[in-house]
């Protein structure tokens, strides 16, 4: 059975991909970028162990359209991510995979490594490359720094060569609540301040040290 190293699972998460979204952190991290806003889910003891099973069902019962795979590293649990991202393809739950290796090292590694060579066939979205703390940019959506890059996976592998997609021309989200997400940046604050007074910014990928090893959101 696999399992997991969680540090966090955040219901109804909008930061971490378009749409609301179920944000899986795990613990353990082997690549260390300088500035990391998470350097407290660098070791695997952080978090508790899960097996595939009970984190797919925490999934489910989230609700939420898809699901965001953070870290930490997540392609340091290769097996276990592998094995989750296959189960959220045969549910049709769109998954997003964050990883602070480049795709073009993943896909040499996928040759001798069978579990990562899955999660490239599996996941819709590998938002990849480390955090380079010179490039942090707040003005990007859903990732830290300029140089990681969003890639269609399905696009990718139908056509051989990487398809990247946009993900910075989208500046709102309309919620069923009726409240409006706009990633807090130089152009959007004062439109911010007009509307009235913001609920506490959400930096994408960023999970509190309070908050481990519990589950968010009451799950």
């Amino acid at each position: 059975m696999k399992q997991l190293y969680i540090a966090s699972i955040r219901a109804h998460a909008i930061g971490e991909g378009p749409g609301r979204r179920t944000a899986i952190f795990v613990s353990g991290c082997s690549i260390r970028c300088p500035g990391c806003q998470n350097p407290h889910l660098f070791e695997r003891s952080t978090g508790r162990t899960m097996t595939v099973d009970e984190v797919i069902a925490v999934v489910i019962a989230a609700k939420d359209t898809g699901v965001s795979l953070l870290g930490g590293e997540p392609l340091d649990q290769a097996e276990g991510v592998a094995k989750l991202c296959a189960v959220l393809r045969a549910q049709n739950i769109h998954t997003v995979v964050y990883t602070g290796y480049l795709y073009e090292k993943l896909t040499v590694r996928s040759q001798s490594d069978l579990a990562v060579r899955d999660i490239l066939n599996t996941a819709d979205v590998l938002v990849d490359g480390p955090y380079v703390e010179a490039l942090g940019d707040e003005n990007i959506q859903f990732r830290g720094s300029r140089n990681q890059r969003v890639i269609d996976l399905p696009r990718t592998r139908a056509s051989g060569s990487l398809t990247l997609l946009d993900w910075d021309t989208r500046l709102t989200i309309l919620l069923q609540s009726g409240a409006i997400n706009v990633p807090a940046c130089d152009t959007t604050r004062p439109l911010i301040r007009l509307l009235g007074e913001p609920e506490a910014e959400h930096v994408c990928g960023h999970v509190a040290p309070d908050s481990i090893p519990n589950t968010e959101k009451g799950i």
